[in-house]
């Protein structure tokens, strides 16, 4: 249990301060600043063992003011946005590998297929190829790339837009902090 002392004011009131202000200049509520003295000289203080209302905040005081907010808000927004970034860039769709010669491929196929089974072939390709326009494989690459592409623009909007706040909360000025003056 921390301990409290009561310091006399030279307009007669009493601050009360605790050990750990030994040697800071503590203001009274008249506005005069007096200085704590060390230990040896806070015990020689009236002391009191528990604070008074006063000098229990009712809500905790926070250090943290609009640029340390925005500061956050900001890394946190540019880290949320990265992490899904790196791993579309990661797993980013690879274009297929196109066989550059066909026939070299399909030749032993087709050379053991009757000529029905080939005439059908031929006629489901050329359906197929006529339909999709391209290879199928392509498409699908095709389909996959601009996904890809549109996400990481979008995750890259996300996250410029953390880095200006994160910048702007750097480039502002902190608000002047005010010590909490406690009197009795």
């Amino acid at each position: 249990m921390t301990a409290y002392y009561l310091l006399p004011c030279s307009c007669g009131k009493k601050i009360e301060v605790d050990a750990s202000q030994s040697g800071l200049n503590v203001r009274c509520e008249c506005g005069a600043e007096v200085t704590v003295p060390a230990m040896r000289g806070l015990r020689e203080l009236e002391r009191t063992s528990a604070p008074t209302a006063a000098r229990r905040p009712e809500s905790p005081v926070s250090n943290w003011g609009a640029r340390q907010g925005l500061m956050f808000l900001g890394t946190l927004i540019l880290l949320c946005a990265a992490l899904p970034a790196a791993l579309t860039w990661r797993h980013y769709p690879q274009p297929p590998e196109l066989v550059a010669n066909f026939e070299e491929l399909n030749r032993e196929d087709i050379d053991q297929a009757t000529l029905m089974q080939t005439f059908e072939l031929w006629k489901q390709l050329r359906k197929d190829f006529a339909e999709e326009g391209e290879i199928p494989a392509m498409h699908i690459y095709l389909v996959m790339e601009e996904k890809a592409r549109t996400r990481l623009i979008f995750l890259g909007v996300i996250g410029g837009i953390g880095l200006l706040m994160a910048i702007g909360g750097f480039s502002m000025k902190s608000a002047p902090t005010r010590e909490p003056a406690y009197s009795r």
